[in-house]
């Protein structure tokens, strides 16, 4: 079984998985959505944020953007970060499951690239791409 975790905003993927209000996660057998359910971490700490994610366990997140301070305490746990995606939940997570990775159709727009960081005008600094661990 695969878990994602993916930090949301209305039906988009969130901007910063920092301060997202709700996870929404995904639990797939092969390529197949076995289970859904969302998570809120409205108002939470980036302690009891990762604390959430860890009690929740997802194999993957998938995210816009992370600060760094938080990607650094996510490089403690077994997950794969991917970032810099952007677009409708629903879709992204079925691109997803269809490939075990992400199409570049979903990568953000409006973002300068320097070195492993993005920035644009709402997401401050936040990692790019995807992190194996």
């Amino acid at each position: 079984m695969i878990r994602i975790a993916i930090p949301i905003f209305q039906n988009r993927v969130s901007p910063i998985l920092d301060t997202c209000t709700r996870l929404l996660i995904i639990d797939y057998e092969k390529s197949f959505e076995i289970g859904r359910q969302e998570v809120f971490c409205n108002n939470y700490s980036l302690p009891e944020r990762f604390s959430l994610i860890q009690k929740i366990h997802p194999n993957v997140i998938i995210c816009c953007g992370i600060s760094d301070v938080f990607d650094r305490m996510l490089q403690t746990a077994d997950i794969r970060l991917v970032c810099g995606i952007a677009g409708e939940v629903d879709k992204v997570a079925e691109a997803f499951s269809v490939i075990g990775s992400m199409n570049p159709a979903f990568a953000c727009q409006d973002i300068e690239t320097t070195d492993d960081c993005i920035t644009n005008k709402d997401c401050a600094i936040v990692k790019q791409g995807s992190r194996n661990r």
